[in-house]
C-alpha cells in the first residue's frame, strides 16, 4: 500500500528541510532528491484519491514550498469538505503563502469558531491579524499552548 510510503517520505523530505540534511535518517544524498521523490509520489496519489489526499498533499507543498497558487488551490478543495480547525488553519496558511494577508485572517477565525484551539492556529491568525494588538493577542495565546511557537 502506498500511503505508509507516501508518510514516509513527505517525514524524510521534512526532516531533510528542518535539520542538517546529512543527519537525517535514511535520507539521500541530496535533500532535493527527497523532496522531488514526495512530490512525484504525492502527485500520483492525489490523482488516484484527490480527497483522501488532499490533507497530506497540503502539508507536503506548504512544507516544500510549492507553487503558492496551487498550494492555495489544495488548501481550499481540503477545506471545503472538512471545514474543521485544521483545515482552516491549513487554509490560512496557504493564504499567507499566496501573499493574502487580509484573505487569510477569516479562515483562522472561522476556525476558532470552531471551537479548536492549537498553536497553530493562533499563529495563522497572528500573521493574518488586522492590526498589532489582535496579532500580540493571538500570538501570546500561541505561545500559552505552546511556548515554542512563533519563535
Amino acid at each position: 500500500m502506498k500511503t505508509p510510503l507516501l508518510a514516509l517520505a513527505l517525514a524524510l523530505s521534512g526532516t531533510a528541510l528542518a535539520a542538517d540534511h546529512a543527519e537525517a535518517p535514511g535520507a539521500a544524498a541530496d535533500p532535493a532528491a527527497d523532496i522531488d521523490a514526495a512530490t512525484d509520489g504525492f502527485s500520483d496519489y492525489r490523482e488516484r484519491y484527490p480527497e483522501a489526499a488532499a490533507g497530506y498533499a497540503l502539508s507536503h507543498a506548504l512544507a516544500c514550498g510549492d507553487d503558492p497558487r496551487e498550494t492555495l488551490a489544495l488548501a481550499q478543495a481540503n477545506a471545503a469538505p472538512r471545514p474543521n480547525g485544521e483545515a482552516l488553519t491549513l487554509l490560512s496558511e496557504a493564504r499567507l503563502a499566496a501573499g493574502d494577508r487580509a484573505g487569510a485572517h477569516q479562515p483562522a477565525l472561522d476556525g476558532l469558531a470552531t471551537g479548536s484551539r492549537s498553536a497553530a492556529l493562533f499563529l495563522a491568525a497572528a500573521a493574518s491579524a488586522p492590526d498589532p494588538v489582535a496579532s500580540d493577542f493571538y500570538r501570546s495565546a500561541a505561545q500559552t499552548i505552546d511556548p515554542t511557537a512563533g519563535g
